[in-house]
């Protein structure tokens, strides 16, 4: 019997997430905001949150490339799609490639939830530990809470409040579907 594709669910998930939240909203507070337009008075902060920033963008567009590769027109599905057809045929070759196909598809679906995640954490953290400083007399990470907040259209607590209530509930719902 063939397993299938175990993490489609979760996959779809998280391209969605990404290319529909991360992509837009995620990307103008941490890149356009502070990244780009933040003093901070430390570069490893920054670093950290910008390679958080650039592992999910890495990860959205591999998702997209591997989800195009899985299409009924794309290189892998039209291949697994012509051994299902050797299949009914009892082709034993074609189950063992089915079989070895379907397994790297479910690791690299896998592979690309796990760095999403892990980027998205990373984000999360520093979003956090941004907060906290904001609400300090003398804020000591970001040095220009002023500029970053005349450059936005929403208050950028709130903005920033949002995004990392959003990603604590897709990691949740990504461990949630990973166990399983």
């Amino acid at each position: 019997m063939l397993a299938g594709y175990t993490h489609a669910a979760a996959f779809n998930y998280m391209k969605a997430f990404l290319l529909d939240y991360f992509k837009k909203d995620i990307r103008e507070v941490v890149r356009d905001l502070l990244l780009v337009r933040g003093k901070w008075s430390s570069n490893i902060s920054s670093q950290q949150l910008s390679d958080g920033f650039h592992q999910v963008m890495e990860a959205a567009d591999k998702a997209v490339q591997f989800d195009d590769s899985l299409a009924d027109d794309g290189e892998r599905g039209a291949k697994l799609k012509k051994a299902l057809g050797r299949v009914v045929e009892r082709d034993k070759n074609s189950i063992r490639f089915i079989r070895e196909g379907l397994k790297q598809v479910n690791t690299e679906a896998q592979v690309m939830i796990n760095e999403a995640a892990n980027g998205l954490i990373t984000i999360a953290k520093h979003l956090k530990a941004l907060l906290e400083d904001r609400k300090k007399t003398n804020p000591e990470l970001l040095l220009n809470w002023k500029e970053i907040e005349a450059a936005g259209e929403e208050p950028i607590d709130q903005r920033m409040i949002a995004i990392y209530k959003r990603i604590h509930a897709f990691v949740q719902l990504m461990q949630m579907h990973v166990r399983s």
